[in-house]
């Protein structure tokens, strides 16, 4: 299930910002990659791309799982690809790149926003904390 952007609380946000902590932006999906869901998905996207390799579906299988994807994040990186790929062949990176993200804004972003786009603390903008940080989260992402 993808994560209400008001109504996620710190705990998943913080467990969540650890992915990523190389940039403020933190994926909407929580949950895990079942078996079900792998098998599921890989099946639509060989009917989707027949011409694909049986080695393509296991290593593709693999990065799924070692880029920490969900169910729910996996199911809409498929129909994704096979509603707006356009090339020739598919690659891994075609799938694995699909993610829905929020940002995280500093204090000083966040003021930025308030004073030059009209947002306000409180309506648009929502504290939240994250490994002892402070970060503000937009209600409906921009």
């Amino acid at each position: 299930m993808t994560k209400s952007l008001c109504s996620t609380s710190n705990r998943a946000l913080q467990e969540g910002f650890r992915k990523a902590q190389h940039s403020n932006e933190l994926s909407l999906y929580e949950g895990a990659l079942s078996d079900v869901g792998i098998a599921k998905n890989m099946r639509k996207l060989q009917s989707a791309f027949p011409k694909q390799s049986k080695e393509f579906f296991n290593v593709l299988a693999e990065r799924l799982i070692a880029n920490g994807f969900t169910d729910e994040r996996l199911a809409d990186a498929v129909n994704n690809v096979i509603d707006t790929f356009q090339y020739k062949e598919l690659n891994i990176s075609d799938i694995v790149k699909f993610d829905k993200k929020i940002r995280l804004y500093t204090y000083s972003e966040a003021c930025r926003l308030v004073t030059e786009k009209g947002y306000e603390f409180g309506r648009d903008l929502h504290r939240t904390t994250i490994d002892d940080k402070v970060y503000w989260v937009m209600e409906k992402p921009i």
